[in-house]
């Protein structure tokens, strides 16, 4: 229903369903051939190893699956400017070429991610060596992290401010739908043993200190409230 929706109101401006193009995800269902309006099979968004995921806008759905995509690309292009973080080139020029052509690359997406604190950890960790390769710092060298951060903030910090500045822009946006997903919390399906999956609500709870989805959702309202909580997740993170 959902996709045929979209095909009338494409249809309309002259625009058409690609249905080579156009792949499926299922969740809590089994799997269903679906068809377009013209008889056409759409498939399933399938992995080479046959695990269900889907790449949109260069991010997999599948979030530990594009923290590993992300983390392999920041570390290819880090890699391939060896010449420059082995020049005689300044720190403070060796640190803004990283950030631009790297950090970007590792970043791409991170508002959307739900980090647990391993991944927190892995991801710090991660940021740290690729700070002690562009200053040409061998494993043996001991530096303390005040020295090697030189004022700019732990990774996860970053990923924490953007996290809440996605949230807060997307949730204001009464114009569109998708200010609905940002506090969604989904009730069907079958919950699993074990400890509950980190969703984003939880996230954005854990980012402000507030304590209930209705709290949230006041304070993205006012936009210099979610402001102010933006800066201070930035001083206690």
């Amino acid at each position: 229903m959902l996709l045929h929706s979209v095909e009338v109101e494409c249809s309309k401006v002259g625009l058409g369903m690609n249905a080579k193009k156009t792949k499926g995800m299922t969740f809590n269902v089994d799997f269903e051939t679906i068809q377009t309006l013209n008889g056409k099979d759409v498939g399933q968004a399938l992995t080479e190893s046959g695990e269900q995921d889907f790449k949109y806008l260069g991010s997999w759905s599948d979030q530990n699956r594009d923290l590993q995509t992300r983390k392999a690309l920041a570390w290819s292009a880090l890699n391939k400017m060896n010449k420059i973080w082995k020049s005689v080139l300044p720190g403070w020029l060796k640190l803004r070429i990283f950030r631009a052509a790297v950090e970007s690359i590792l970043l791409y997406g991170c508002g959307t991610w739900s980090l647990t604190k391993s991944e927190e950890k892995m991801l710090d960790g991660c940021y740290t060596r690729m700070l002690r390769k562009i200053y040409n710092l061998n494993s043996l060298a001991k530096v303390p992290n005040n020295v090697l951060y030189k004022g700019i903030d732990k990774i996860t910090n970053t990923i924490r401010i953007r996290r809440l500045k996605l949230a807060g822009h997307v949730f204001r946006d009464k114009s569109s739908p998708a200010h609905h997903t940002v506090t969604w919390n989904p009730r069907h399906g079958q919950i699993s043993r074990g400890r509950p999956t980190n969703n984003f609500i939880a996230t954005l709870l854990r980012d402000t200190g507030l304590n209930s989805t209705a709290e949230l959702e006041a304070c993205m309202e006012d936009r210099h409230v979610w402001r102010q909580l933006q800066f201070r997740s930035k001083s206690t993170g």
